[in-house]
Order: C-alpha cells, then sequence, then structure tokens
C-alpha cells in the first residue's frame, strides 16, 4: 500500500510538472492543446457576432508579458480578434479582455496583430475571433502566438549599434558566386537605427514557421511582410535573418551579413541566420525543396570559406535553444546538408581540351560544384 502511494504521488509530481512546463514547440509561443499551425474553416454561414476561432487557454506562459504578438493568415477583413488573459481555480475562472492595439493585414490575407496589456502577466491566454461578417468560405490560420515583454533589452531579440546603414563593409560585396535578390530589388524598408557590426563566425539555419509561396511573385511579398513583422510587429530594428531562401532556391539578401541578426534568443552576434520560407514541422509539415537546399549550402559554402567557419559552427535553431525550429522535416537534413556545405574539395579531374579552345565554362562548373556538393535526395 505504502508503494502504491507513492508511485501516485509521484505520478501527481509528474503531471504537475509536466502541465507546468511548455511544450517543445518553443519557450516563447503560447502553448495551446492544438498545435501551430491552427487552422480553423470558417463558413458564410455563420451568423455575425460568432465565435468561430478559439484556441482556448494556453498554458502558464514561461516569462512575465506584457505583449502578444499573433501572425497567419486571414484571407478576408472580416474577423475581430479577442485576447483574454485569466486564470482558472477549480471550476471557477476569470479574465480581462482585450482589442488589438494594431492589426496589419496585407492584399494577399497575411497579418500580424498586437495586444499591448496595462500591465505585465503570467496567466494563460486565449485567442478568439468573432465573424463581423464573413462573406465566403476560407481558412483562417494562426501560424504563432507569442508573449513579449516590452522590457526586454541587450542581446535578447534584437540590438542596435553605432554602423551607419550606408556603410558598405556590413554588406555583401559584388562578384558573389550565387544570384541574389539585393534589398533595393525587393523594396525593404530602411532600419530604425544603426546596427551592432559583427564578423560571421556561425551559421544558424530556419524556417519561416509561415506560409510558403506557391510562385516567386508571392515570395516577394512574403519576405516583406516578414520584414514588416518584425520590424513594425515586434519593434525590432530589421528583419531578423540575414538570407530569406524561397521554395525555388531564390535568395533574399535580408539583415546585413556584416551586422547581428535578431534569429536566435542570446545567441546572435557573429552569427549568420539562413531561413527558409515555410513551415516544415508537424502538422503543417511542408516539404522542403531541392532549390531552398541548394540555395542554403551555396551560401554556407561561401560563408565557411570565406571566414573560416568550421563545421562545429553549423547550426539548427533548436540546437541553440528550446525551439522546434527549423521544424522535423527539414532539421532532419542538417547531416546531409553539412556534408555538401563542409566536405573537402575533390581533387580535379580534368579532361584535355582542343588545341586553342579556351573553356571558362568548365572551370566555373568545377568551381561551382565544390560549393554544391549536395545531392537532392
Amino acid at each position: 500500500m505504502r508503494n502504491t502511494n507513492r508511485f501516485l504521488s509521484l505520478a501527481a509530481l509528474l503531471i504537475l510538472i509536466s502541465a507546468a512546463r511548455p511544450a517543445f514547440a518553443s519557450e516563447e509561443l503560447a502553448v495551446f492543446s492544438r498545435p501551430y499551425p491552427i487552422t480553423t474553416r470558417i463558413s458564410a454561414a455563420e451568423k455575425a457576432g460568432a465565435v468561430v476561432f478559439d484556441t482556448g487557454f494556453s498554458r502558464e506562459p514561461a516569462a512575465p508579458y506584457d505583449q502578444v504578438m499573433v501572425q497567419g493568415e486571414m484571407p478576408e477583413d472580416s474577423l475581430e480578434l479577442q485576447l483574454s488573459v485569466g486564470s482558472k481555480f477549480l471550476f471557477f475562472g476569470t479574465s480581462d479582455k482585450f482589442s488589438p492595439d494594431t492589426v496589419r493585414r496585407f492584399p494577399d490575407g497575411r497579418f500580424w496583430a498586437r495586444f499591448s496589456l496595462p500591465e505585465a502577466s503570467r496567466e494563460p491566454l486565449r485567442l478568439r475571433a468573432v465573424n463581423k461578417g464573413v462573406a465566403r468560405d476560407h481558412s483562417f490560420v494562426v501560424y504563432e502566438v507569442e508573449p513579449l515583454s516590452a522590457s526586454r533589452t541587450g542581446d535578447g531579440p534584437d540590438v542596435t549599434g553605432s554602423v551607419p546603414p550606408r556603410d558598405p563593409s556590413i554588406y555583401l560585396p559584388a562578384g558573389l558566386p550565387f544570384p541574389i535578390v539585393r534589398r533595393q530589388d525587393w523594396k525593404a524598408a530602411p532600419p530604425k537605427e544603426p546596427y551592432e557590426a559583427q564578423r560571421p563566425a556561425r551559421i544558424t539555419f530556419h524556417h519561416t514557421a509561415g506560409r510558403k509561396p506557391a510562385t516567386v511573385e508571392a515570395a516577394y511579398e512574403e519576405v516583406r511582410f516578414i520584414q514588416d513583422y518584425h520590424q513594425n510587429g515586434k519593434k525590432w530594428n530589421d528583419i531578423g535573418y540575414h538570407f530569406v531562401l524561397d521554395p525555388f532556391g531564390t535568395i533574399f539578401e535580408g539583415r546585413p551579413f556584416g551586422a547581428v541578426g535578431a534569429h536566435v534568443l542570446y545567441q546572435n552576434a557573429d552569427n549568420i541566420g539562413i531561413s527558409i520560407m515555410g513551415n516544415y514541422h508537424p502538422p503543417a509539415s511542408d516539404v522542403p525543396e531541392f532549390g531552398s537546399l541548394k540555395s542554403l549550402t551555396v551560401i554556407a559554402a561561401w560563408l565557411a570559406g570565406n571566414y573560416a567557419i568550421p563545421a562545429a559552427q553549423f547550426f539548427g535553431h533548436r540546437d541553440l535553444g528550446p525551439s522546434s525550429c527549423p521544424g522535423d522535416l527539414l532539421y532532419a537534413r542538417k547531416a546531409e546538408l553539412a556534408d555538401a556545405i563542409f566536405a573537402p574539395a575533390p581533387a580535379p579531374v580534368r579532361t584535355p581540351e582542343p588545341a586553342g579552345i579556351d573553356s571558362p565554362a568548365l572551370t566555373q562548373l568545377e568551381n561551382w560544384g565544390h560549393n554544391t556538393n549536395f545531392d537532392g535526395r
């Protein structure tokens, strides 16, 4: 009997501990019973004023928060977002309700919203959407609900320094061995403050945990959304990543690679962030595309070769903190990617050429092969 009581006490303790700790998704995101992305099919037949989306209350957040950020897909401007913050004791619960102080919805349906609380809280939170007059059936998607503290400073979500944005020393040089869409070409907004300089010493790959664009044109829209969400939603200085890749292999220049980014909490210094558009974690489980994987290896190989970055300094986001990023499906390719990035150069094999014929293409192909030793399986 005594052993049985001890077993029951231990089991109860384990349940309490597991309930108090956030799931593997992230120590920063709110943890609900449903995993991200949280998708709900909304019908035009719903009555006006009906609650058409409800996360239920989250687990207790890992740290106090006074702001909550939400981002996802809202195909129609016909939903009213509501945030409840409260607690439940036995069968009795109380909560405070808040409306967003800012909602930005883009023409392609991508949106972000920010809720501000009058004081810091550690209470569970709940997100709802109320029908304001849905015109057609559609899916409403929430990619993340993130409790934040406005008081976090230092090498946390973002840092600023004394390097002016026009300083050419922090930007990629001309004559790169890969094509890239420069900031001005995707119409990036300028940073809010000067940057903090860095020298690349490690590389971390991510997924954006958002929409996987269906076209290159949609990818341009998505990278602009990401920057706006980082800058104006989370109030960072600039887009957090140094490179953003679409599924087709397009490489977008993000934050200057010579400036400290904002992609791994407390691990940003001298760390290059490369992020692939899409969500490669269940239940979304987008399939990693060869184009984006190839571009990742090309960028990382160039960085590793020019800055003597060893294979031991190549990370997935989850290696540096409690996060599901870059998703199970993408993280499973880490060893394969590392082999392609850091493999030693093969001995050159030269085929005799006909006399008098110059072949710069052959030389270029040999050089390219060293940096892109990736079989795409």
